[in-house]
């Protein structure tokens, strides 16, 4: 009886394993998964945004700091980097916005870009790291999911603060950071998004911290080389980072 009752435990399990095998499969087919976690989450997103309401605090700060960039006052605000303003000042130009109100609607439609990029370097950071296509996708999907899971995540979308662009820029970086093995180029890039994340966030000082650490621990260059490629991460970070500083140094001292 007990020997009857096992047997048909152990069906059910491996059916189960079967199905979910299956749905493993179909879901992960051509990354379908992932396509519908986005689209789940950015019709979520849209469906929530408040889109006709005025930004508030920094994110107020940003798009009118960008503004002031079309007139070509580039003075820095006091409290806040720059970078955020940088990035929306382009586009303000290429579309034409000079209106406070439409400037607050495109920051948040920009903020949902970084936001897809993210989505894009999350995948292609596990598919570096994780060697099988299920297992990398998996992970793709995990790692997603508690980046939309985040408590903050759905407030600085919809507020157009500046950790999309922060957190994007250092996703790149990463992306090149943990393929700096035996490709000097990787270093390069790392580096000059490592800076970017800088311009828009004080924090993104810590990543060339994050650059020389790998340098140290998983490059397979020789000892002379790694050294060099040390000293020019380090100073490639500060020249591209100088504009800022200079401009912050030169505006408050």
């Amino acid at each position: 009886m007990r020997t009857k009752v096992l047997d048909k435990l152990l069906q059910l399990v491996n059916s189960i394993d079967v199905l979910i095998s299956r749905l493993c499969g179909i879901f992960m087919y051509r990354n379908v998964g992932l396509f519908v976690l986005a689209a789940i989450y950015f019709k979520g997103m849209l469906a929530i945004t408040p889109f006709p309401r005025i930004l508030h605090e920094d994110a107020y700060v940003y798009v009118v700091k960008a503004l002031e960039i079309l007139n070509g006052d580039f003075t820095p605000p006091e409290t806040h980097h720059i970078g955020w303003s940088l990035i929306l000042a382009p586009v303000y130009a290429l579309t034409q916005i000079n209106d406070l109100f439409t400037a607050m609607v495109a920051a948040r439609w920009l903020s949902f870009a970084c936001v897809f990029g993210i989505f894009i370097m999350i995948y292609a950071i596990c598919r570096r790291l994780i060697e099988g296509r299920n297992k990398y996708q998996i992970a793709a999907i995990v790692a997603l999911c508690a980046f939309m899971s985040s408590v903050h995540c759905d407030g600085i979308v919809q507020q157009a603060m500046t950790e999309p662009p922060f957190i994007l820029f250092t996703l790149i970086s990463i992306y090149f950071i943990v393929d700096v093995r035996t490709s000097i180029k990787n270093v390069i890039l790392a580096t000059i998004f490592a800076s970017l994340s800088y311009y828009v966030r004080p924090n993104g000082l810590f990543s060339i911290g994050a650059i020389v650490l790998f340098l140290v621990t998983r490059s397979e260059f020789d000892k002379t080389i790694r050294v060099k490629l040390i000293l020019g991460a380090v100073l490639a970070f500060f020249v591209v980072s100088a504009p800022h500083m200079i401009s912050r140094h030169q505006a408050y001292g």
